[in-house]
């Protein structure tokens, strides 16, 4: 689904007339976004959006989180988080959205901030081998490239068949 088709899902956050409430979902997003949402949350916001089943939730919960890492991860300032809205989403809604959003993006910064530095010692491999990212706050570091166990067949180790001299490589070497 493309992302400006994602977006139109913020219609449906019209049912909700309180800044509070959609702050409380963001935040419920937020905390929730390494276990998923319970059950318990799900169906609580589709009765607040008054949607007929959990399916026509899921487009608009993918639609919140996505603005919540753009916040995270990005100096998104008002102006930059209103381009991102269909231009036709009613100015109420606008204006929640962003208050929202701008009222959570520094804790939020600051939680991604706490998690990128633990990333950094536990970066062990090249980081060719690593998608490319262009928000990258941190440098990885150079690792030497592994070179692979190639027998005289010229084939990885790993790949040569064992049927002959099989029970040498049993030999517990030390």
């Amino acid at each position: 689904m493309e992302e400006t088709q994602v977006l139109h899902e913020l219609h449906k956050l019209s049912q909700i007339e309180s800044e509070e409430t959609l702050n409380q979902m963001l935040c419920t997003l937020w905390s929730t976004r390494k276990t998923g949402l319970p059950l318990s949350d799900k169906s609580h916001f589709q009765s607040l959006l008054h949607l007929p089943s959990p399916s026509h939730l899921d487009p608009v919960l993918a639609c919140l989180r996505s603005l919540v890492r753009k916040c995270a991860h990005q100096n998104l300032a008002r102006d930059d988080l209103l381009r991102l809205f269909p231009r036709d989403l009613p100015i109420q809604l606008q204006t929640n959205l962003v208050s929202a959003l701008q009222r959570n993006r520094d804790r939020w910064k600051e939680d991604v901030s706490h998690v990128i530095p633990q990333l950094k010692g536990t970066i062990n491999f090249a980081p060719s081998l690593l998608w490319p990212r262009q928000e990258q706050d941190f440098d990885a570091v150079a690792v030497p490239a592994v070179v692979p166990d190639v027998g005289p067949s010229g084939v990885n180790s790993c790949f040569q068949c064992d049927a002959v001299g099989a029970s040498d490589n049993l030999v517990k070497q030390r």
